[in-house]
């Protein structure tokens, strides 16, 4: 298990990332730093399409940064350059307004990338968030966690890719 300069630590074998691309079967990696340490899952998910090449991350845990509207919209900024990630459209950010279970109140938001989309949910209450980076292109697993923890700053968190 590796640590970085931040004292996150990864299992993901970084020069396996071809092989991976190249299997037919799909893989998932769980990956998260709480007062436990850092998990490690893989999971088949599908075998259909190998040809094509997608990528998903989902990341999950309870925020301690503000949640608004512009907040949504830095963060999708903020993924996107860190990663090298191209939009095509604006972000749709979407406010329950008591629309729905007090428990439940939050966002839901949306940006459309040139390889696919973000989206995030917010539970605002609870402070706890959900969000999935869906590409057809390659980006830095390991960047990208980080860089949804930081912002967010989120002490504890779990996150899957597949």
């Amino acid at each position: 298990m590796a640590a970085s300069a931040n004292g996150w630590r990864s299992n993901i074998d970084t020069t396996a990332t071809a092989d991976r691309r190249a299997s037919t079967a799909p893989y998932a990696l769980v990956l998260g730093w709480n007062h436990k340490g850092a998990d490690v899952n893989r999971t088949a998910l599908t075998n259909i399409a190998p040809d094509i090449f997608r990528k998903r991350l989902l990341v999950e845990g309870y925020f301690h940064s503000e949640m608004a509207e512009s907040v949504l919209r830095d963060y999708f900024q903020h993924i996107t350059a860190a990663l090298g990630l191209r939009t095509y459209g604006d972000p749709i950010i979407h406010k329950t307004s008591g629309q729905g279970k007090d428990l439940n109140e939050g966002y839901d938001a949306f940006v459309p990338l040139i390889d696919s989309g973000i989206y995030i949910s917010a539970w605002v209450k609870p402070g706890f968030l959900s969000t999935i980076l869906y590409t057809c292109g390659e980006f830095d697993e390991d960047r990208a966690v980080a860089t949804v923890r930081d912002f967010f700053r989120l002490p504890e968190h779990q996150a899957a890719i597949f």
